[in-house]
């Protein structure tokens, strides 16, 4: 199995990578993480998550990866809850184009799973469009240990 992969680096902090101190300041737990997103080289949806990301102060580690379906499945997220790229963040798993006060609370809350997930490429999300009050309306799930997946409130 050959795994094509190209790191490109983000920047750590809100006042470098282009973000707000403000809403850095809204989700601290997400401000102060490093993600590491791998998509594959087409998707342009997957850069725009990642400048969200960076606005909320995070950095983002893209890592184009043309073989993403093995990755996943290494990474145990099932087909159910797959969407266009992975993150790996302090040991968890962040599928798809999820809100920021999702993966905040998922860093507060620490649940014993494999992480959080966006399943599909909703339309209003971040990356693909919408408002914050938008996304906060959407279903994120919970990827549980057994890969089934339960309802993510936040």
């Amino acid at each position: 199995m050959t795994l094509a992969a190209l790191t490109l680096t983000g920047c750590s902090s809100a006042a470098l990578s282009g973000g707000s101190d403000e809403l850095a300041a809204k989700n601290p737990l997400v401000a102060s993480a490093s993600f590491e997103m791998h998509r594959e080289s087409g998707c342009g949806c997957c850069v725009s998550w990642a400048d969200y990301l960076r606005k909320h102060g995070a950095g983002v580690d893209i890592v184009v990866n043309e073989n993403l379906e093995s990755f996943r499945a290494e990474q145990g997220v099932t087909d159910e809850s797959s969407s266009c790229h992975t993150a790996l963040v302090n040991g968890y798993v962040v599928e798809g184009h999820v809100p920021v006060g999702a993966i905040e609370r998922l860093l507060e809350v620490k649940p014993d799973a494999i992480g959080i997930a966006m399943p599909g490429m909703p339309a209003a999300s971040p990356g693909m469009g919408g408002t914050e009050a938008d996304w906060e309306q959407l279903e994120v799930m919970l990827i549980n240990i057994d890969g089934s997946l339960t309802p993510w409130k936040f």
